[in-house]
């Protein structure tokens, strides 16, 4: 039997979606597996199925908890010169709940006053 570690968790994560990801579009749906724990006999993968505009429909019902106007999902906004398209919020995080990605699809998380500012110089 072989020691689970975090390279193999990395892989069986890769695989477990691989594999259900037939089940995600028989049902409309998208599959992630990200993160997870694991010791060295067992790993427990996060696995998370999504509609196609869940991601909009959570940022439109919290945005304003957030001071964030509700239709800002998608807009782009600049940040030191690099551009971002607004992705989602991370409820949980108070310091930097943003969720956007960079033209070239690298994800990251700022805090409301950087987008708030990107979005008014956009808007001017």
């Amino acid at each position: 039997m072989s020691e689970i570690n975090r390279d193999k968790a990395k892989q069986i994560s890769a695989d477990v979606e691989a594999a259900l990801k037939a089940v995600a579009t028989k049902h409309g749906l998208t599959v992630t597996v990200r993160g997870g724990s694991f010791t060295a006999g067992t790993f427990k993968p996060r696995v998370e199925f999504k509609s196609g505009d869940a991601d909009r429909a959570e940022f439109e019902q919290y945005a304003r908890m957030f001071g964030l106007p509700a239709d800002a999902f998608g807009k782009t906004f600049a940040v030191r010169g690099m551009r971002y398209a607004i992705k989602g919020l991370r409820l949980n995080s108070r310091k930097r709940p943003v969720l956007a990605e960079r033209l070239d699809g690298k994800m990251f998380c700022f805090e409301v006053s950087a987008v708030l500012a990107g979005l008014h110089n956009e808007a001017l």
